[in-house]
Formats: C-alpha cells, structure tokens, sequence
C-alpha cells in the first residue's frame, strides 16, 4: 500500500469514527423524539407547544430545557403510565424555575425557584 493510500484510509476512519460520535447523541434525542410523538398521537399527552403556551400564560420567561419523562412511580396512577414535562425557565427578573407539568392534562404539579446567591450575602 503506497503511503498516499494508507493516509487516505487513516483519514476515512478517523472520519468515520468522529461521525459516529457525532450521531450516537442524536439517535438517542431520535428516540425520544419518536417516543413524544407517539404519545401525542396515542392522546397519552399534549403536545409540548400547547403545553409551553399555556405555561408562557402563568410563568413568563424564556424556556432553558424540556424534558419529558415516564413516570413509572406514580402511585396515584395505578396500572398506569404517567407522563410528565419538566420545564426549566429563566423568568424576567433573572430567577431560574423548574416547573412540573402533567403531561396529559398539562396541570401544574409543581413548581421550585432556584434562588441566586448574590456575592457577599449570607
């Protein structure tokens, strides 16, 4: 193999290697895509830009994160699946809030204020 070949073979694997780095995080947010998306059809859950309107209506900010989530745990759910949003907003004036929302009925379960701690203060 001449030397221009075996760095060209070097270069098509270290490329290959770096695309499936590149794609193992993606097929993972695929999954979860996908997951949302059935639900949403099967009418397990709403969909996640009606669920952040009405949000915007009772906790304005810019949304940071959304996660959605299978609670398994849930004993008020006997039998059941249980899906929830978990919305992490930055409001207005500068407070980071984490909001739990049924995903169904797109109830807020709960909602927690991070506090900053300013420089200084105790």
């Amino acid at each position: 193999m001449t030397h221009t070949a075996l760095f060209s073979l070097r270069r098509a694997c270290a490329g290959a290697v770096l695309l499936c780095l590149l794609i193992a995080p993606l097929s993972a947010d695929d999954d979860d895509y996908l997951r949302a998306s059935e639900a949403v059809r099967a009418g397990e859950i709403l969909p996640m830009e009606q669920v952040l309107a009405r949000l915007a209506k009772q906790y304005p900010g810019n949304v940071l994160e959304v996660e959605l989530e299978d609670d398994d745990d849930d004993d008020d759910n006997a039998g059941g699946r249980r899906w929830l949003y978990e919305v992490k907003l930055l409001q207005p004036d500068g407070q980071l809030r984490k909001v739990l929302i049924d995903a169904k009925t797109g109830e807020v379960l709960h909602t927690r204020v991070k506090h900053r701690h300013r420089h200084g203060s105790h």
